[in-house]
Parts: structure tokens; sequence; C-alpha cells
């Protein structure tokens, strides 16, 4: 079967370089690419580079990596989401893939792509990966007709699931809840005790600050932390990552007091990950969410293999979830909640205890890679070169299918 995987972005918001990117670093775009290639299947991811002036190919073994330079930006004035190129369509259409996957639907291309597949008959599967795009219900709205031309959605959230009903007017039988994406639970679990004094962490990139909860938001634990110590709270912070930000960080942390309270490690290798989560009595994944849900996220999922709870943001309603804490954004009611839970024992946490065995049932990368296969076996008929795609009442009744 080939596949070609579409992450129709590039990486100015994460001040990275599609050298940094094709290179050895980790993507969950690459390992979708390399685990479907090592089933025996041809395998291509198709990327977008803001500091290239041509087309570059990658090889990378079990895939290849087709990056191509953005040839426009649009709408204007975005930070993410809004890069496009003729380009890479037409390699797209001589390559004639048997399912195009195509990562992040919530990205500006999206709707063209979704027409263009349909008009070269291409079997079409849109992930939901990304950010909580506030505009998600206008655009459904306004390009409904495209959005039903998919032929699968997978998406981590109930919530996502009545929102491309009810405003895109897609199927329910074409949504299928799927994490969005999995995790190596050889490499994630619990390695170590958690430290003895409250360990907080923070995994991630570090972006530029910005006024959005629906975006990655580590420069609101700096304030937090101040109001921790300024109550007397012995409680440090870890933060692991690197990004265009990092250097904002470290003098924020300097002009509020908290350096001696934060330790910034810049980035890290994955490796270096499963410690850190282990010693950590939470980690922070700060952004808006309706609740602490496995399916959703990386760093999420990472800190659940290793049986770590898990605190967001939320506002509108802070409460304890299962696998953790949501709190609101304001640093003094966040210190006051994040205070109360680690005066809880973290080893009576659901995540410690069930953390672990939930996401290698449902999250893994295996268990992730075969259900995959399953969809994309419900939608060809036969496998190779030239396949045709055929609609699947049930695509459920599918995620047994095997393909070779």
């Amino acid at each position: 079967m080939r596949v070609a995987f579409l992450l129709l972005h590039d990486f100015r918001f994460a001040a990275q370089s599609m050298e940094d990117f094709a290179g050895s670093s980790f993507h969950f775009s690459k390992e979708y690419a390399r685990l479907i290639g090592k089933r025996g299947h041809e395998v291509s991811l198709y990327t977008l580079g803001h500091d290239m002036d041509r087309p570059k190919f990658y090889d990378r073994g079990d895939y290849v990596i087709k990056a191509y330079p953005v040839e426009a930006y649009f709408p204007p004035g975005m930070r993410f989401g809004n890069s496009h190129s003729v380009s890479l369509l037409r390699e797209l259409s001589s390559e004639k893939p048997d399912i195009i996957h195509f990562h992040s639907y919530e990205l500006w291309s999206f709707p063209y792509v979704s027409a263009f597949a349909k008009l070269f008959g291409f079997g079409l599967v849109a992930q939901y990966h990304g950010r909580v795009d506030p505009l998600a219900g206008v655009k459904g709205r306004l390009f409904s007709l495209s959005y039903k031309l998919a032929d699968r959605y997978l998406v981590p959230f109930a919530k996502e699931v009545e929102g491309l009903a009810r405003n895109a007017g897609v199927s329910r039988g074409k949504i299928i809840r799927f994490p969005n994406r999995g995790v190596d639970v050889r490499l994630f679990r619990r390695v170590c005790a958690p430290e003895g004094h409250p360990l907080l962490l923070y995994v991630g990139r570090t972006p530029k600050p910005s006024s959005s909860l629906f975006e990655k938001s580590p420069h609101l634990l700096l304030p937090m932390m101040k109001v921790l110590k300024s109550r007397g709270e012995d409680v440090r912070l870890i933060m692991a990552g690197d990004g265009p930000g990092l250097g904002h960080l470290i003098e924020m942390a300097r002009a509020l007091g908290v350096s001696d309270r934060v330790t910034f490690m810049g980035r890290v290798s994955q490796e270096e990950l499963p410690e850190l989560y282990s010693r950590a009595w939470f980690t922070f994944d700060p952004m808006h969410m309706e609740d602490i849900d496995p399916y959703w996220g990386g760093t999420l999922k990472e800190s659940l293999a290793c049986g770590t709870p898990v605190i967001a943001f939320n506002n509108a309603r802070p409460r304890h979830s299962k696998w953790g804490l949501l709190v609101p954004s304001d640093p003094r009611a966040s210190a006051s909640a994040v205070a109360g839970a680690l005066r809880e024992k973290v080893v009576s946490s659901q995540a410690y205890i069930d953390g672990p065995s939930f996401v290698e049932r449902c999250c893994s990368w295996s268990s992730v890679i075969d259900r995959l296969l399953g969809v994309y076996g419900g939608l060809v008929e036969r496998v190779g070169w030239g396949s045709v795609k055929r609609e699947v009442d049930n695509p459920e009744a599918h995620l047994g299918a095997r393909t070779s």
C-alpha cells in the first residue's frame, strides 16, 4: 500500500529549520511514517519549510520526507497553519498514493486538499492533532462542503466529534475516536519513585508568550511559582524543552525572583524523559482542556505511561480529574489548587495506579498502528499501485482488517 502523510505547515512557530525537523529529532508525524513503513508499505511524509528555496527529499530508510518551500501564506498575519504550496500538490498527484493521511485538518490548506484528494480518487484520512482552534466552528460552516469529502476523521475528543458533525456536517459514520499519537511504552515507563520533595515538570517546546490558552502557555507557570514561593511552599519546577520563547522564560524567571525554584534544561532526548516524568509529582500541559483525556497529547500520554498525573488549565470548570487536575490560569488560583494537590499523596492518584496499563492498552504505538492499518484497509479494496478505495458503512467493523 502506498501512503502519503501530509504535515502542511512550516516550523516558524518552533524556530526550527527543515534540517532540524528532518534530522534525528522526534516528531509524531515521522513516527507514524516510520512505523507504517516498517510494516512493508511505501510511505512519504510531505511537509513545508519556511527556510527553503527549493524542494528537498530526505531518505529516512523506512520512508521519505518530501519538503517543499512555502509559496504563499494565507490568511496573512498568522504564526501557524497558513502555509501553502502548489508544487507539493503536483508531486502528490504524480505519486498516486492509495491513502492520503492529513495531519492536523484544522490547517487552512485542508479545504482544498480534500477536494484535490476526491478529484484524483485518493482515500483521505484526516486526523486531529493540533491546537484547539477558536475559529473551528466558523471554518467548519464556511468549508462544510469540502469537509464532507474526507473518508475518515480520527479525533481524540468527544467534543470534536460533535463539532465536526454539527458545524461541518460530517457524517458520524466517518468519525472515529482515536489517539492523536502513540507512546513507546518500552521507553516510557516508571523508572524510579517520585522525589521526596514536591517536583513539578513541563515537557515541550517553549513558544513565545501568547494570550491564547488554546496554545501551549508555559510562561503562565512562572507567576504561579512566584505565588507558591511567597507562600512558603517548597516546590520546584523543571522545564524541559527548547524553542523561540526559552530566552524570554529565563529572563521572566529572573525578574519574578524564581530562578532558584525553576530549572531550564533546554532540549532533552527522548531517553532522558522517563526519569523526569517518574521523579515528578505532576506534569503540566499548560493549555485549555475540557478534561484530562489520555487520547490527547504527547506529553500527557508519556506522563501517564510513567504513572505521573497531569495538570492543565480550565477556567470554566476547574476540578480533579481521573488522570490529574484542571486548574484556573490565574496564578493565585492555580497556586492554591496545586498546593492543595501536592498535600495529597501522589501514590494514591488514579494516574499512578492505572495510567501505565491504560496507555499500554489503548495508546501504545503498536496498538495505534494496528488500528490505523485497519482504518486504511477499510477504505482500500486492494493494496498496491492503482488500488481502488471503497466506502465502508461501519468503519469500526474493519479495525481488524489486515493489509500487506
